[in-house]
């Protein structure tokens, strides 16, 4: 039996949402602070690169083909995110932690 996606919104959209910065549950702490802290400083790091891209090949920062990249490997993360808290929760089912 092949494995499928669930199709209802549920845990791991609100903390994939969570996580990136597109809600706001009060202030983070402890080891979410420091996943936080890390996921921010990862983003400042690629609008740096991005900004020294443009700057260096004339492109302005909205370039569609530039844009495009970015939007991609924000979708593959959101997928790659999903998968990993489905395929963990998938394995605590099956040890009977879940």
């Amino acid at each position: 039996m092949a494995w499928k996606w669930p199709k209802e919104p549920g845990e791991s959209d609100l903390i994939y949402e969570l996580f990136n910065g597109y809600l706001e549950a009060g202030p983070p702490t402890g080891e979410l602070l420091k996943a936080r802290n890390e996921v921010d400083e990862i983003v400042d790091m690629i609008y740096q690169h991005r900004m020294r891209l443009c700057n260096r090949a004339g492109l302005d920062f909205e370039d569609r083909d530039l844009e495009g990249i970015v939007s991609g490997y924000d979708q593959l993360n959101a997928v790659l995110a999903r998968l990993m808290y489905q395929m963990g929760r998938l394995e605590g089912e099956r040890s009977g932690q879940a």
